[in-house]
């Protein structure tokens, strides 16, 4: 509490029994010996010393019994001043309460309890364990200096890579500009002979068709047929053709066949043979399964067996190949064939152009996709020295009750095959110093887990301490309900500081106490 003195113009003869001065540091008594009274509650009452310890509650906040438990109500804290070890404070309920609180047992002086004085032995305790702390420390620092090392190296080819991506990437975009220039010549080119070919294909099909000579009328007059009657095939056309061809020369001699008309005659000649042995061959076929099915019968009793005829051998039965002969593509179906090929006709050069031109673009697209990913890496918090970059996909796993814990670096933290989050970026917050710790702890927050029966979707913080490798995960705990905590000691967060800090331990803090004092002037 805070101390409020006046200037001392002279000493006051006070008598106090040094038992008014238990449960008060030695700071607040020296200033308490120079005065005749105290204030309390904030400077609403004023006191005579006489009244410290009297084991009443004169004050509201307690201050005026400090070393009994007649104020245990208030906040009162009696001062142990615990000697070999550090001073504490501790509540005033707990004042002559049958239990040793303070190492050197002052707070049990009227409780008829013997409290033996173990301040001796916890300074050892104490001094035993900063010494581990400070190999525990130093053996993180210098694991600490590997892994600084290990992540610029990892850095420096992230960035190596990232300068590689961009090159090739601006190579692959001037290649696609150049081929998409050069696919554009090559299509045009295609174009035109594309139009060549397909011009050619219509006019052998005029040609063969006998459409050539034909005047506007003869051609309109056609096209009216067509458009009354139909046509279901291509070949139907050339009777339309003879017709329109015989009107205009009536009268004339036999009128000279197109060059169609003498191949679909061929054709349908060659179809009817063809039709003819096919009919032949399948009625072939027909009784040589018969005769096949009469054997079968005929061997199935073992006294028609003997008895009956022997039947026909495979090779008597196999006369003669009868395979059916192929059916023939009708001529004027050839020659449309041939015009759609001149339609899908592609040249070479404009071919290669193109599949080059795909390649190359999909392998820039693929490029750009990987720069974005080594960008989104790179722009990314990995502390100071880009320390985390070194753990980056490492994992840390931990058994704790029944339940096996994993935490990813940069990933994802997981209990058994339950997802507790994903990891938040580095936010870089301030060093903090934990209650139960005195070492740099830096927090690593895991979000947006499964989500929980009736709750919130599961997170974890864990909290990262000064050590050595192997990297290990604690403490996991869970305070609230789908809300977990854990500890992880790492040497990515070692620092002098720390050490610093754990070798001014030596040096106790006392809490001040809370009567506030003020000096009566002698006139």
């Amino acid at each position: 509490m805070v101390l409020r003195l006046a200037a001392t113009l002279a000493l006051l003869s006070v008598c106090v029994r040094a038992s008014d001065w238990r449960g008060i540091s030695p700071e607040l008594q020296h200033k308490l010996s120079a005065v005749s009274s105290f204030i309390c509650d904030n400077g609403q009452q004023r006191l005579e010393l006489t009244r410290l310890n009297d084991n009443y509650c004169d004050c509201a906040d307690g201050s005026d019994e400090p070393g009994t438990s007649a104020c245990s109500h208030t906040a009162a804290l009696f001062h142990c001043v615990n000697a070999g070890f550090f001073s504490a404070d501790v509540p005033t309920s707990r004042v002559n309460d049958g239990i040793c609180d303070c190492c050197d047992g002052s707070d049990e002086y009227a409780s008829g309890m013997s409290c033996v004085s173990e301040c001796a032995e916890k300074m050892e305790a104490f001094k035993a364990d900063k010494k581990d702390l400070i190999e525990q420390v130093d053996a993180g620092l210098k694991d600490r200096v590997a892994l600084v090392a290990e992540a610029q190296k990892l850095w420096d080819e992230e960035q190596q890579k990232k300068q590689q991506i961009e090159t090739k990437t601006a190579s692959l975009k001037v290649m696609v500009e150049q081929l998409e220039a050069r696919k554009a010549d090559e299509e045009r080119l295609e174009m035109e002979e594309k139009a060549k070919r397909i011009a050619a294909s219509k006019k052998e099909i005029l040609s063969q068709l006998g459409l050539l000579d034909m005047s506007k009328e003869q051609l309109l007059s056609i096209i009216l047929e067509i458009g009354r009657n139909g046509v279901s095939a291509k070949h139907e056309l050339l009777p339309i053709v003879r017709k329109e061809r015989e009107a205009a020369h009536e009268g004339e001699e036999e009128l000279v066949k197109t060059l169609m008309e003498e191949k679909d005659e061929a054709f349908r000649e060659r179809d009817e043979a063809r039709q003819k042995e096919t009919r032949r061959i399948e009625k072939l076929i027909e009784e040589r399964e018969e005769k096949k099915a009469k054997a079968a019968e005929a061997a199935e009793g073992d006294d028609a067996a003997e008895t009956a005829t022997a039947p026909e051998t495979e090779e008597s039965m196999e006369e003669e190949d009868l395979t059916l002969p192929e059916v023939e593509t009708r001529p004027i179906d050839l020659l449309y064939e041939e015009l759609a090929a001149s339609e899908r006709y592609e040249w070479v050069q404009a071919v290669l152009t193109r599949k080059r031109h795909e390649d190359t673009k999909k392998e820039m697209t693929e490029e750009e996709k990987k720069l974005t990913d080594v960008q989104k890496l790179l722009e990314k918090n990995y502390g100071e020295d880009h320390l985390f970059f070194a753990l980056r996909d490492k994992c840390v796993e931990s058994e704790a009750g029944q339940y096996k814990y994993k935490v990813c670096f940069f990933g994802k933290a997981t209990q058994d095959h339950t997802k507790l989050g994903d990891m938040e970026d580095i936010k870089n917050p301030e060093s903090t110093e934990d209650e139960e710790s005195i070492v740099t702890v830096k927090v690593m927050k895991f979000s947006n887990g499964q989500k929980c029966w009736n709750g919130p979707n599961r997170s974890l913080t864990v909290k990262l301490e000064c050590g050595p490798e192997p990297m290990e995960l604690s403490d996991i705990e869970e305070p609230s309900t789908c809300v977990y905590t854990a500890k992880l000691r790492t040497p990515a967060v070692c620092s002098e500081k720390d050490r610093e800090r754990i070798m001014m331990l030596d040096d106790a803090k006392v809490a001040p106490h809370h009567i506030e004092v003020e000096v009566e002037p002698i006139l």
